[in-house]
């Protein structure tokens, strides 16, 4: 894998470990400042942190193939693709 520390889509690498790649960016964004809905984004596990969710690793197939999922920033954006609702109750 090209790269280096100091580019976009940063990876790093050791002479002493025979030039394998030992990190990587987790998380990538596109940004559309003129249109903050149009912004995308991805990262390398998924969008949860516990390990026995669904959603722990589902974005590593994205990661990995260079391909990323919209970033919603309205409240409309957000609305029209939820995929559920948590309400919490005292």
């Amino acid at each position: 894998m090209n790269g280096g520390e100091a580019i976009v889509d940063a990876t790093g690498w050791s002479i002493i470990d025979g030039y394998a790649v030992n990190w990587l960016p987790s998380m990538r964004m596109i940004v559309d400042l003129s249109n903050l809905n149009q912004s995308l984004t991805i990262h390398t596990t998924g969008e949860s942190g516990h390990a026995y969710n669904k959603h722990y690793i589902d974005m590593e197939p994205l990661w990995a193939g260079i391909q990323y999922y919209p970033m919603w920033w309205d409240q409309a954006s957000i609305t029209q693709n939820v995929e559920g609702h948590l309400t919490l109750t005292p």
